[in-house]
């Protein structure tokens, strides 16, 4: 049982106030202390007894963010990806719109070299997180996406790694077989 971003006094790092959702989002550098004001909290229940500790900061943060997506710092958008996909598996439901947005933003700005990042959030974490992190991918970006996959494949790896980058290779693929 994880328990983070819980009590009422903020929490301070050198130089913010990382309590204040706008001034968190500007100023996110991933640090641990700040992954764990987002991070999924979850309790360990489902239905009437589900609690995540984060997240109403979490979804503050996150308004924010959607409001201008591309002023986020990538690392911001990386680990709000991972906590609302995380938070979907567990709530059997997703903020749909906010999954899409980020999954998007993270490949299209972070590219290649956020690959996995994406791929885990999309990947075993449920039907709702699968879905909704798909977007309409350009043909470029995906040929991009394949080629890191298949680097990757080929540097040895982890069996879990390998499963994880061999169904990215697979998405990938059939999102360059579909692009218009």
């Amino acid at each position: 049982m994880i328990q983070h971003g819980t009590g009422t006094n903020p929490v301070h790092l050198p130089g913010y106030d990382v309590s204040d959702p706008r001034e968190f989002s500007r100023r996110y550098t991933a640090s641990a202390e700040e992954r764990a004001r987002i991070t999924f909290a979850w309790n360990g229940k489902h239905t009437e007894e589900f609690q995540d500790a984060n997240d109403a900061f979490r979804q503050q943060v996150l308004e924010v963010v959607l409001a201008d997506v591309r002023a986020a710092p990538i690392e911001l958008v990386r680990d709000l990806y991972d906590a609302e996909t995380a938070h979907a598996k567990e709530a059997w439901g997703v903020n749909t719109e906010a999954v899409r947005s980020l999954a998007e933003e993270l490949l299209t700005r972070g590219g290649p070299e956020f690959v996995e990042d994406y791929l885990r959030g999309k990947l075993g974490r449920g039907m709702d997180a699968f879905c909704a992190s798909y977007f309409d991918c350009p043909r470029e970006l995906a040929e991009r996406l394949l080629t890191e996959v298949d680097r990757r494949l080929g540097t040895g790896t982890s069996d879990h790694r390998k499963q994880l980058l061999e169904a990215g290779r697979d998405i990938f693929r059939s999102w360059i077989d579909n692009a218009t």
